[in-house]
């Protein structure tokens, strides 16, 4: 269908310019005008339009267009509202009051036979409009015609006059010879000329307009007709069928007017898009430079403020008062993203989002006494926010395919609304007709069906577990994460969705009064049962261990100690979400938060699953046992070391799970490496491993076997070994047979794994070369492989130390040999002698020469280079430490990871040397009950102390301490071989912060008494305290009161 854009300045009498432009839709059959469609519409003052509109020329009344011609010469449009007219009428037909009595309508009329005479009729007219031709300061031709309703556009048809005195062919009117030609002003000419005009006898010229109508129209059938139904119903005339005359003003004009320079028209609608605004037929008044909108509503932060809308004061501050109410009697433009509005009593631009963020005022619930929603569609008004799109390009000029969100509003004096989109600048008609949906246009309407809400691309459903991630409302925290407890319509207001939550008390809207959600939500994943809950991407898995191993201190447990979790229970402390939960551990002091604010509280790998027992065959493992390593030697663990087992957990490869040691070395434990076990073999007897029940197997004895011929799992031993270079090291050594091969002909051959062979390698061998076993025993023997480092950096730890270590080491780690030749170990205190070339992100400066440093561990540049030490850089001294020893506090948490990222590396042999160094022995009291560590070796002698015997304090001298035991009443030892144990009635204190299951409810400063000893755990304590009775804590974190 071909579009036009028209293009039309209207003219009013209070010297506005109404710039109109209309899209016009034609009919390619006909050629005529299908559909107008409003495109914009823009008031503007005339001076800045047209330059003939001087000082002195006040427009006449009912003037709508102003046509300037070249020159001085212009056509103004006048149009008259329709009225009963009193006019002088002299063209009376012969016949026509005979016809008025054949009717009978002499005496229906109330006529009498003075009234054939009379020459003064009151009739009624339609819309009259008036086109008058000025001169400079005189009048030209008037031009008349018809209307049935206002003029609204240049194209608006017009139709001819129903009088004589009047040419239909053109409209011109007859104004007789002594009509008024020159006037002072336009509007006293044309008043003067038109009032000429009524005043005027309409006689028999040009009557043929009239005649016709008489024939068409039954109510102008004689002039007595005319007055007599113009008295009956005044507004006859704009109903009555009147004759086309062919003409628009648009195309009167172009006819009339063929000299006007084509390129001034086009100039005045220029002047006119880009001139100041005008509104209401008044020009906008800038108010502190804020310009007026013509918006109808507005958002304001969370809320939509429409015209109208009232606003009651919370406070009283320089521009309100507490408790008045103000109405918003119109908006401002946006300024800087805000959006300001004209409060009645308020002469200042009040900015709307600032007011309801300080709490100035709140929006008054009683309605909008203003403007009314324009309702779109079931009814759901059409305010600021709200989504749309449109299907057909051609009614909106907005493109299709495209989602758009209405920014501002606006209604035109039909009634017809047009919008500002986000994005755009220009405004568009959304209706057409005083008020009716263009068809094309397609709203996002929510829906509620079932148990499942749409709005747009988003859905929400009863069950569903969502995270906020934004809202306005204050019960619903960002972050929060909840089910989806019921969605419903409220039932005062069909278009209002409610939404409730479990354990969130309240239900919320969901829309606002723009359309958009009160809050914004992601999808969430969150499960929990007995044994496994699961947030996001956290998840805590108890199946297979009831069992926590801290891995990192910001776990906020004790780093390499086992927690036994009993329970798992929902957190009920004020201010609490949904799903918060807590740990309760066995002997826990206080629940321990997992999930508090909908957030996981145990960060990734700071913790992890384990158990204390592990069964894998015939092989039962537990938490406390002692497993002697028998691998080759290594830098960091010899052969014949004892393990003593912390735990069991699941190692980051597939299908394995790894013993953790309490000095924090770990081993791979699955069936394949058990399954394929070292197997130690001693005639006649076996060797035990500390902590594994000693396994004696016999496998049998064998008899002379036919022919010497083998089978799969036989043990043999390999007896021949002559020409054999590269396994002559297994001679003698016992191998189990893993494969049979007996090619055709010729002598079966053996694949064997050597029980001794490090690798497990499967080898082959001749059978001839094997011998039967007749008896042997059998003890298991588990290969530990050593967790190492898989940095790639030159500065790497290549034998890292335990990645689950827990403490400082048992026992000494050589690390290597100082400048001196001196051998340093783990653990020791060395001090720079010059600043090395292997810094790490931590550089030595000058005045760290000479300063002591804690050694916590050993690496190699580049994996096989020279050796360094990691030394702790951070200075940090703890209780008891008489010299500036760095970050000695810190040992446990450096040593249960690989990242060195606070320490310095300084060349072993050259850049350090060792210092003696010992910290202050440890005090005791008279009365106290101390025993000997158990890793001490006494100065003095045990001579009948036994180990674990617990003795009295009886005396203190200097470094030494006398001791009463049962057999050894004046023993003595030195401090640092003592440990203090507390017993059954004692009063203590904790001497940390920080104790293994938590503080709950007691300070440091707190004295609790011994209850009693707890026998599950060694060295575990029950305390009484004033404020928490039942307070479980371990012996090095609790001293003498």
């Amino acid at each position: 269908m071909p579009v036009r854009e028209e293009t039309s300045l209207l003219l009013g009498p209070s010297g506005a310019v109404d710039c109109r432009v209309d899209r016009v839709m034609i009919n390619r059959e006909t050629g005529n005008e299908e559909r107008r469609l409003k495109v914009s519409r823009r008031q503007v003052g005339a001076e800045d339009v047209f330059s003939l509109v001087q000082e002195g020329n006040v427009l006449p009344s009912g003037c709508r267009f102003v046509i300037p011609k070249e020159g001085s010469t212009s056509h103004l449009v006048i149009e008259e509202p329709p009225q009963i007219r009193t006019i002088r009428w002299g063209y009376i037909l012969g016949d026509a009051w005979d016809d008025l009595c054949s009717r009978g309508c002499v005496r229906k009329y109330g006529l009498t036979k003075k009234d054939r005479d009379c020459s003064m009729f009151s009739i009624a007219f339609p819309y009259v409009i008036f086109i008058v031709t000025l001169s400079g300061r005189g009048i030209g031709n008037v031009h008349g015609f018809y209307r049935t309703e206002p003029l609204r556009t240049l194209d608006d048809p017009l139709f001819t006059m129903g009088t004589t005195n009047y040419r239909a062919t053109d409209g011109l009117v007859c104004m007789g010879d002594n009509a008024p030609r020159e006037c002072r002003s336009w509007a006293q000419g044309v008043e003067r000329v038109l009032a000429h005009f009524w005043q005027s006898r309409f006689n028999d010229h040009w009557p043929e307009e009239y005649n016709h109508y008489r024939k068409t129209i039954p109510e102008m059938r004689t002039i007595w007709d005319w007055e007599y139904w113009s008295r009956r119903n005044p507004l006859w005339p704009l109903s009555a069928s009147w004759n086309f005359s062919g003409m628009s003003l648009q195309r009167f004009c172009s006819e009339q007017d063929r000299g006007t320079p084509t390129g001034y028209f086009r100039d005045s609608v220029a002047k006119a898009r880009s001139a100041p605004e005008w509104r209401d037929g008044k020009p906008i008044v800038e108010n502190q430079g804020y310009k007026p909108s013509a918006s109808l509503s507005m958002v304001a932060g969370s809320f939509i403020v429409r015209q109208g809308d009232v606003l009651i004061a919370q406070r009283d501050s320089g521009l309100f008062c507490k408790g008045k109410f103000y109405r918003v009697a119109f908006f401002y433009e946006r300024r800087n993203d805000h959006c300001y509005a004209k409060l009645d009593g308020i002469d200042a631009p009040v900015c709307l989002p600032c007011g309801f963020e300080r709490g100035d005022f709140v929006l008054s619930d009683n309605g909008n006494d203003g403007q009314k929603d324009f309702f779109v569609t079931e009814g759901v008004p059409l305010v600021v926010g709200m989504k749309f799109s449109v299907t057909d390009e051609e009614e909106t000029g907005l493109s299709k395919g495209r989602m758009y969100s209405v920014a501002e509003i606006q209604r035109d004096a039909d009634g017809d609304i047009s919008v500002k989109v986000e994005e755009l600048n220009n405004w568009y008609y959304l209706t057409h007709s005083g008020g009716t949906l263009f068809r094309s246009v397609r709203f996002l309407i929510p829906r509620l069906e079932g148990n499942t809400f749409q709005h747009g691309d988003k859905e929400l459903s009863v069950g569903q577990v969502i995270k906020i991630s934004q809202s306005s409302h204050n019960a619903l925290e960002k972050d929060t994460v909840a089910r989806v407890a019921s969605l419903r319509k409220e039932e005062a207001s069909p278009a209002r969705f409610l939404v409730t939550f479990d354990g969130i008390p309240g239900s919320f809207p969901l829309l606002n009064g723009g359309g958009n959600f009160t809050f914004k939500w992601e999808t969430y994943i969150c499960e929990i049962t007995e044994t496994k809950i699961t947030l996001g991407r956290n998840t805590l898995d108890l199946t297979w261990g009831h069992h926590l191993l801290p891995l990192k201190r910001e776990s906020g447990l004790t780093v390499g100690h086992l927690y036994q979790v009993l329970a798992i229970v929902p957190n009920d402390k004020p201010g609490h979400h949904p799903f918060d939960c807590d740990l309760i551990f066995k002997y826990g002091n206080a629940p321990v938060p997992l999930i508090w604010k909908s957030k996981w509280m145990l960060t990734n790998n700071t913790i992890q699953v384990a158990t204390d027992t592990f069964t894998l065959g015939d092989t039962t493992l537990c938490r406390g046992q002692t497993l002697r390593y028998g691998g080759p030697d290594t830098e960091f663990l010899k052969t014949d070391t004892d393990l003593k087992v912390l735990g069991f957990v699941r190692s980051s490869y597939p299908d394995f799970m790894e013993v953790v040691f309490e000095n924090g070395f770990s081993a791979l434990l699955c069936e394949e490496i058990v399954g394929h076990y070292y197997q130690w073999f001693v005639q006649g007897s076996f060797r035990n491993i500390l902590g594994l029940p000693s396994v004696q197997a016999i496998l049998g004895s064998i008899t002379d076997r036919t022919g010497g011929r083998f089978s799969q799992n036989d043990f043999v031993v390999l007896a021949d070994a002559d020409g054999l270079r590269d396994n002559k090291q297994f001679s003698g050594q016992v191998c189990v047979v893993k494969g049979v091969y007996e090619p055709w002909g010729r002598e079966q051959e053996l694949r064997v794994i050597f029980l001794s062979d490090p690798q497990q390698e499967i080898r082959s061998f001749r059978a001839s070369r094997f011998k039967n076993l007749k008896m042997f025993a059998v003890q298991k023997r588990f290969s530990i492989p050593l967790r190492r480092s898989a940095g790639k950096n030159d500065l790497n730890h290549p034998d890292a130390l335990a990645y689950y270590l827990a403490g400082p080491p048992k026992g000494k780690l050589e690390a290597g040999k100082d400048c001196n030749g001196h051998v340093i170990c783990v653990g020791d205190i060395v001090k720079p002698v010059r600043r090395g070339s292997y810094n790490m992100s931590s550089p030595l400066d000058q005045d760290g020469i000479h300063k002591n440093f804690l050694v916590i561990g050993r690496g190699r540049l580049g994996g096989d280079g020279d050796f360094f030490l990691y030394l702790l850089a951070k200075e940090d001294l703890t209780p008891g430490v008489t010299t500036n020893v760095y970050g000695l506090d810190e040992l446990p948490a450096i040593y249960k990871t690989t990242e060195m990222m606070r320490c310095i590396a300084l060349h072993m042999s050259v850049d350090c040397e060792y210092v003696d160094w010992k910290s202050e022995p440890t005090t005791f009291l008279p009365g106290q009950h101390v025993r000997v560590k158990m890793e001490a070796v006494p100065h003095y002698g045990l001579g009948k102390v036994q180990m674990g015997e617990i003795g009295q304090v009886t005396a203190c001298m200097e470094e030494d301490v006398q001791v009463c035991f049962k057999e050894e009443s004046e023993w003595i030892g030195l401090a640092e071989e003592l440990e203090f144990l507390p017993v059954l009635g004692d009063r203590v204190s904790l001497n940390t912060s920080t104790p293994r299951y938590l503080t709950g409810s007691v300070s440091l400063k707190a004295v609790g008494v011994i209850r009693k000893t707890v026998s599950e755990e060694s060295d575990l304590f029950l305390v009484d305290f004033p404020d928490h009775e039942g307070f479980y804590a371990y012996l090095d974190e609790l001293m003498t009161a």
